[in-house]
């Protein structure tokens, strides 16, 4: 006769195993863990402190040769993304968060655009998949969209949106969605399509809503071919200036913020055009979006102008500052004549309208 200690032991065995086999598919579906999954030594670490470490790592450390400043990034971005496989769901999408805005800094410093959106697009959608019905994509949402630079990427974010949008449950979250896709088809020059979801999340509640009316703002703002806006900011000293006083002459905005990685990774780019723009008469208005860290002591070098808004001054929901960085081109004649380009485009843009530099 089979003692009963062993048949309690042996069910007990076979009910660890069947939990096991529901478990399994569950976790495979999300994809594979990052390297070092299993370590949670930063489980209970709150996000944004991480970040704090982050930052205090990556850029007050001084200079080092760019290997170890690559590795030093994902290391992070590794670190962030087992951050956001635990916790509660709001730290989880911070952590995501964060390693997206990460993926926008590898992504600069190596060039692979593609490689950047690929798994940034994979980390988005495990913890999406994670979370189920309760995700809730925050500001992570737009921090994916930004890897999204190049037009193939860009037709992939529009698909991938468009996919996300039908299985978003939540009221909200599937208006912030609405929104970027609108955002998402405007950027790309669809613009009958762009208006016609801005119409389809007109009754979309809370966030969704202010990111609506900021971007409707936008629209019409800020049309390429149209009148820019009076755009208002402030110098440190706490004089004001007004770009409608600058008629007659070139300007170029460039925006960024302290929080802002890829502005970082970028300033060397924009401070080498921004010199060589001065030397051929354009008005350079470097705007910082305040923080809690504040922003660079003011300075003026020969046109250079150095200013600061934050979230409660018009110019930033006339500008759409909520989305680092930014940059506009203003004519002669007070039009906007391009905007939110990058790189080689943003060079070559300007060489169209001045002629070749040197």
């Amino acid at each position: 006769m089979i003692p009963v200690r062993s048949i309690v032991v042996v069910l007990a065995l076979a009910a660890v195993a069947a939990a096991a086999l529901l478990v399994g598919p569950r976790r495979d579906a999300i994809g594979p863990a990052p390297a070092g999954a299993q370590d949670d030594s930063d489980a209970d670490v709150d996000p944004d402190a991480l970040y704090a470490a982050c930052d205090r790592a990556l850029f007050v450390t001084g200079s080092r040769e760019e290997h170890e400043f690559l590795a030093a990034h994902r290391d992070w971005i590794d670190r962030f993304r087992r951050r956001a496989a635990c916790g509660t769901p709001a730290s989880q999408v911070k952590a995501l968060d964060h390693a997206l805005m990460l993926l926008g800094n590898l992504a600069n410093l190596t060039g692979d655009d593609r490689a950047a959106w690929e798994e940034g697009r994979a980390a988005f959608d495990a913890v999406s998949v994670r979370q189920g019905a309760t995700f809730r994509a925050g500001h992570a949402l737009s921090s994916l969209l930004d890897l999204a630079r190049d037009e193939r990427a860009q037709a992939e974010a529009v698909e991938w949106l468009h996919a996300y949008v039908e299985r978003v449950d939540d009221p909200e979250e599937r208006g912030v969605a609405r929104v970027h896709l609108a955002e998402r088809l405007l950027a790309t020059g669809h613009p009958a399509e762009g208006r016609a979801e801005l119409l389809r999340s007109r009754d979309a509640p809370g966030a969704a809503a202010a990111l609506r009316r900021a971007l409707e703002r936008e629209v019409v703002s800020l049309a390429v071919g149209a009148e820019a806006p009076a755009i208002e900011a402030k110098l440190d000293s706490g004089a004001s200036f007004t770009t409608s006083a600058l008629r007659g002459r070139w300007v170029w905005i460039e925006t960024s913020s302290r929080t802002c990685g890829p502005c970082r990774t970028e300033r060397p780019a924009v401070e080498s055009l921004a010199t060589w723009l001065e030397s051929r008469g354009v008005v350079v208005i470097s705007l910082c979006v305040r923080s809690a860290d504040g922003c660079p002591p003011d300075r003026r070098d020969g046109d250079r102008i150095h200013a600061s808004v934050d979230a409660a001054d018009a110019t930033f929901d006339v500008l759409g500052l909520g989305r680092q960085p930014r940059n506009f081109v203003l004519g002669p004649d007070g039009t906007l004549r391009a905007k939110d380009l990058r790189g080689g485009a943003l060079r070559a843009q300007w060489e169209a309208l001045l002629g070749p530099g040197r």
